[in-house]
């Protein structure tokens, strides 16, 4: 049973009791991410969220390890371009435990400057990580020549200069300019008592800056651009795509079957046609995500530098074919079924239940059951798939990039056309 209070200082609490279960989880969201950045500060929404876990007065961060073990628990965090979550999953017994432990590093947290120094090199090697990783780097390459100019065009790690000028002020400020009362959520599902759950976060919650005057991020979208960027690896990586639909748009499951259709399933034209027919690439795929005011569409994949032109070229043209000639009833039936089995899944866990609560309060300010999802999924038409995809699938409009190694000069634009 789903349930929602606001509190007077404007924290929303959002609950879903599943008493069948043992256990619970339970979120803290920050609704600011590298999208409230600016060029200085790029990465410290990410910055933050390590340093929540080194301490406070009454706990070191060994105690907060050794407290989420000494229950069974588990305890992690992440940071996207929107929100910030730390979160836990523990027996439902223990939830007064991880309310206090989550609160205290809220509010607590002393961003000791040791461990600051010691966490910022940290994040100095997390970017070299992700320098290591393709897969992760060509998708920076894309949100950056997709939203040229803009907040969102930033990674949210940071880069090895922003992160090493991050001071211990900077953080304070930032935590006060974003993690307010009104700007935060509290989700929890599974074996949790809302009215109990409510009463236990007041006590901590009076502790809370109400609101503070935030500046609203500028969204920019660029014109159509390219990039190739050269690196020695064995496989190069490209994405196509161009900017895509918000969360809120009335096409967003349009958009997901067709993306399933296209190139987001292993029954898909592209994964079929590239990987299982022609042995072109091991990874090949679609992809569609959705922020608040907007998101992103592409088609992502790794393969061999001799067969790169042939790849771009046949996603092209897959892509096009669909552009003008539609989907089958056969397609059209899968991907619905294919996509409400992937949800019905993955609603089993309770972590990506609390996920869901969290994110339907930040984006729609409701809850959106897995029923209501269905219920949309199945008012989907063939007629609306391919109408979108007549908007959508344009390649001539699209934007690309290519990580691999390739000459700085390869003729990306004369392929995507």
């Amino acid at each position: 049973m789903y349930k929602k209070t606001v509190l007077d200082n404007g924290l929303t609490i959002v609950t879903e009791e599943i008493p069948f279960f043992q256990s619970a989880s339970i979120g803290i969201w920050a609704n600011t991410g590298s999208k409230n950045e600016n060029e200085k500060n790029n990465g410290i929404s990410h910055f933050i969220e390590h340093m929540l876990f080194k301490g406070t007065p009454t706990r070191t961060a060994s105690d907060i390890a050794e407290l989420m073990d000494g229950v069974g628990g588990q305890m992690n965090a992440f940071t996207g371009k929107e929100q910030t979550c730390f979160y836990v999953r523990l027996m439902s017994q223990h939830i007064d435990l991880a309310l206090d432990l989550l609160f205290d590093m809220l509010l607590n947290s002393t961003f000791n400057q040791v461990e600051l120094d010691r966490e910022r090199t940290v994040i100095l090697d997390e970017i070299k990580m992700y320098e290591d990783s393709p897969e992760d780097m060509i998708m920076d390459i894309f949100n950056g020549i997709v939203w040229k100019n803009s907040s969102l065009g930033r990674p949210v790690i940071g880069n090895e200069e922003t992160v090493s000028g991050i001071t211990r002020d900077n953080l304070f400020g930032y935590m006060k300019e974003y993690y307010t009362a009104d700007n935060l959520i509290v989700s929890a599902t599974g074996n949790v008592k809302h009215d109990d759950f409510v009463k236990n976060i007041e006590k901590y919650s009076s502790k809370l800056i109400p609101t503070a005057k935030r500046n609203k991020p500028e969204h920019l979208i660029s014109e159509r651009h390219f990039k190739v960027k050269s690196k020695d690896i064995e496989q190069v990586h490209f994405i196509l795509g161009r900017e895509g639909l918000a969360n809120s748009s009335e096409d967003k499951y349009v958009l997901t079957l067709l993306d399933s259709i296209l190139g987001a399933s292993a029954s898909s034209r592209i994964f079929q046609e590239v990987r299982e027919k022609r042995g072109l690439a091991y990874a090949i795929g679609s992809f569609a995500s959705y922020l608040k005011d907007t998101g992103l569409f592409g088609i992502v994949a790794g393969t061999s530098p001799k067969f790169l032109e042939e790849v771009i070229q046949l996603s092209c043209s897959i892509s096009e074919d669909m552009r003008k000639n539609g989907i089958t009833p056969e397609e059209f039936k899968r991907a619905k079924e294919q996509l409400k089995g992937n949800l019905a899944l993955s609603f089993e866990s309770t972590s990506a239940r609390m996920i869901h609560l969290a994110r339907t309060e930040y984006y729609h300010n409701r809850f959106i059951s897995l029923e209501e999802i269905f219920d949309k999924i199945d008012s989907v038409t063939k007629e609306q798939i391919e109408q979108l995809a007549s908007k959508m699938l344009v390649t001539s409009e699209w934007s690309a990039c290519v990580l691999g190694n390739v000459d700085k000069d390869f003729d990306l634009k004369s392929l995507v056309k």
